[in-house]
């Protein structure tokens, strides 16, 4: 099926309506972009009737001069009402979290006090909760405090806000230690590292015929052999294009990737065998994984040991979370915005395989970490 469409989804803004048409557009069109569905449009009328407390805070905040959305989202994890920055329309400056529908629907304890608030200030939404007895005791007092905290950070220098752009709540871990609206947020080391890449010395005459010629072999082992120990574990696609660029030559047919792959059964590489082979330095031992942001690497060329460090940070941080939920996080740490059936089948053959190995565990659609396990990182085999 072709759609054609002159929207994307996160155009459609349920909070504008309650008719179950519209949910049902945006709920088709997500599924054809993203391919899942996450909202239902029989869920839509259930949802304005618990939103009364959102929309009072809207009004008041409108009067104000403020401008406000609500219900922004299309994750578990929503913002109730999300302020839009004065002095850029395109951000929001203050998300507000209300005990709603989103707030008593969350499985656990857990999730409500712990990992809602943190996964909204991960994503950079500085965050502001207001209780259903203090708003009917005080409403004033309350848009007052609003009001202020909307000053204050116009001031700040620099203001992470979610863009309205892409009103698209997924989830994103930080360590948590205490209860984030009382106690400063605790600065803990992640385990994440930026992405170091060998640079290749060009070679002159390098064209895709001189790169079979047999006094240019000791030189491509040398080649292989330093992206192998800069860049490990490094997958056989990454590292064929890399080499490949190095000799000018931009498609790698049968003939070159036997040619390639005789050559590194000739060295002494480590090499582990997933969706694809990887390749490794020798003694290496892999405790951390790599930010995406400046080597773009796809998915299927991220080690699936890799992802695995940073499942094993986010269960062991905030005690288990839901399997749907680790997904979207994992794409979101590798930088990747939405979930497709590609990242889908990789992300989960990696929890497969570390419930599999005893590193985690599963407990009712729940990924917990395995008992007696301490954070040291093996290679899945």
């Amino acid at each position: 099926m072709h759609i054609f469409v002159t929207l994307q989804t996160d155009q459609i803004d349920l909070s504008r309506t309650a008719a179950e048409g519209v949910a049902g557009l945006k709920a088709f069109l997500q599924f054809a972009e993203k391919g899942h569905l996450s909202v239902r449009p029989e869920d839509v009328q259930e949802a304005f009737n618990k939103q009364h407390l959102s929309a009072s805070i809207s009004k008041k905040l409108q009067e104000k001069g403020l401008e406000v959305k609500c219900n922004i989202g299309t994750s578990g994890f929503k913002v109730d009402v999300g302020i839009v920055h004065p002095d850029k329309p395109q951000q929001y400056i203050l998300g507000i979290v209300v005990d709603g529908h989103y707030y008593y629907n969350a499985h656990t304890t857990n999730d409500r006090e712990m990992v809602m608030p943190s996964v909204l200030k991960a994503l950079g939404w500085n965050i502001h909760r207001i209780w259903t007895i203090d708003w009917h005791e005080n409403s004033d007092k309350i848009i007052n405090t609003v009001i202020e905290k909307v000053k204050q950070l116009q001031t700040q220098p620099e203001v992470k806000a979610e863009s309205i752009a892409e009103p698209v709540v997924e989830p994103s871990f930080e360590p948590i230690k205490a209860m984030p609206e009382e106690v400063p947020p605790v600065n803990v080391t992640r385990k994440q590292n930026s992405y170091t890449a060998y640079t290749l010395t060009p070679i002159s005459n390098a064209n895709s015929e001189t790169i079979y010629e047999f006094q240019n072999r000791n030189t491509i082992k040398q080649q292989i052999q330093s992206f192998v120990d800069t860049e490990a574990p490094i997958s056989k696609s990454l590292l064929y294009k890399k080499v490949l660029h190095g000799w000018n030559t931009s498609r790698a047919g049968v003939r070159l990737d036997k040619h390639l792959e005789g050559i590194i059964k000739e060295m002494n590489i480590v090499q582990t065998t997933h969706h694809q082979p990887f390749y490794w330095s020798n003694n290496m031992t892999l405790d951390y994984y790599r930010s995406n942001d400046i080597e773009k690497r796809n998915i299927e060329d991220i080690a699936p040991e890799e992802v695995v460090v940073a499942l094993q940070e986010v269960v062991a941080n905030n005690l288990s979370i839901e399997e749907a939920e680790l997904l979207r996080y994992l794409a979101r740490t590798f930088g990747f915005a939405k979930v497709g059936k590609q990242i889908d089948t990789i992300l989960r053959y990696v929890i497969d395989t570390a419930v599999q190995q005893g590193q985690v565990k599963r407990e009712n659609d729940r990924i917990k970490l395995a008992d007696n396990i301490h954070l040291k990182q093996t290679q899945l085999t």
